[in-house]
């Protein structure tokens, strides 16, 4: 009987650590998550931007043409 309660105890030891560790990584990947939307958000601003800007490039009255 007694070997049988170490060994509950061990794994619910095991279990307790596990439990831990998921969480950890839970709060991590939550994280993460929010670091990469706001990258996301920030690379599209820019996309835009430099749309924006080689719009204007283009319309600039007597620029060279592509060729030369």
């Amino acid at each position: 009987m007694e070997n049988t309660q170490e060994r509950l105890t061990f794994i619910e030891t095991k279990l307790a650590y596990l439990e831990d560790f998921v969480n950890t990584l839970h709060h991590i990947v939550l994280e993460h998550t929010e670091v990469i939307d706001k990258y996301k958000a920030e690379n599209k601003q820019m996309r835009e931007k430099l749309e924006e800007m080689a719009a204007a490039i283009t319309d600039i009255p007597g620029a060279r043409p592509p060729h030369y």
